[in-house]
């Protein structure tokens, strides 16, 4: 309690001198201002456009030093190997010392790249661009490269952030369960399969079958399909008052899932729908 005082006390009394104490910046903080620099950047950079700029993910931070700082690392290892073994080299310390004087004298040559995601807004349309920031050891921007584009319509954008964090979208803001987590997997591995031109398409879709999963608060396959199919065939939303469901089947060829096919009756009429296994229509035919 004394320690808590005199701790308290101490501050006090700094505060009162006018000498403000500030800790030291840790790791995260230091990655964190560099981040805030580079969305800051962007900012600026259509800050007299009428589109909307939203900061959306950044990768891992990637450090590119001068050789001088791999001696310098490298000498530290032996160091901290000396010390284990309880060694103290003299010339080895002198060697860390000149090496200290020579990154000070580099230090301006250290290069850091962040991968950034963030999303161009305008209309009714998102950007999402993929992009490499340079940074020098005075954290100024020296370079902007744009390695991917991608646009989807701006109603999908929170759930592309919920994508690309491979976050729970049933949930969001927890981690994925076991059907997310398989549903990301197989989809993920679908696009992949996809020609370039192809995958803008298919990733819009699955953001869709994502945000529907969202207001129903499943991956039902079955709940999906009903909402699904009243959409693609009629225009309009699912009325469970008028819209009967006479059947919903997957079709397998040697135990592989080939598609689903629904029968819907709707006032009067009769449809048949057919979907691919990731819930994209393949076609409609009324039955009179």
């Amino acid at each position: 309690m004394q320690k808590v005082t005199f701790l308290f006390f101490l501050s006090s009394l700094l505060y009162a001198c006018g000498l403000n104490y500030e800790a030291p910046l840790t790791k995260e903080n230091v990655v964190k201002n560099r981040r805030e620099i580079v969305e800051n950047y962007i900012k600026d950079a259509y800050k007299d456009s009428l589109v909307t700029y939203n900061s959306l993910f950044f990768g891992e931070s990637t450090t590119v030093k001068p050789p001088s700082f791999k001696l310098l690392d490298s000498l530290y290892e032996i160091k901290y190997e000396n010390e284990k073994q309880g060694f103290f080299d003299q010339q080895l310390e002198e060697k860390i010392g000149i090496q200290k004087n020579v990154i000070i004298q580099e230090s301006d040559k250290i290069r850091y790249i962040e991968n950034h995601v963030f999303a161009i807004t305008h209309n009714n349309n998102s950007e999402i661009n993929f992009c490499d920031v340079v940074l020098n050891g005075k954290n100024e921007v020296t370079d902007f490269k744009i390695n991917e584009q991608r646009t989807i319509p701006k109603e999908y954008l929170s759930m592309y952030e919920i994508y690309l964090g491979r976050e729970s979208f049933l949930e969001p803001g927890y981690l994925p369960n076991s059907e997310e987590q398989r549903f990301y997997e197989v989809y993920e591995e679908h696009i992949n399969s996809l020609p370039l031109m192809e995958q803008e398409k298919f990733l819009i879709h699955q953001l869709r079958i994502m945000t529907m999963a969202l207001a129903l608060k499943t991956l039902d396959t079955e709940l999906l399909l009903k909402e699904l199919s009243p959409i693609d065939a009629l225009q309009r939303e699912y009325n469970m008052q008028i819209d009967v469901f006479k059947s919903i089947d997957g079709v397998f060829v040697d135990k592989v899932l080939i598609n689903y096919r629904v029968e819907l009756e709707t006032e009067g009429k009769k449809y048949h729908i057919n979907y691919t296994p990731f819930f994209e229509l393949i076609d409609f035919q009324l039955k009179e």
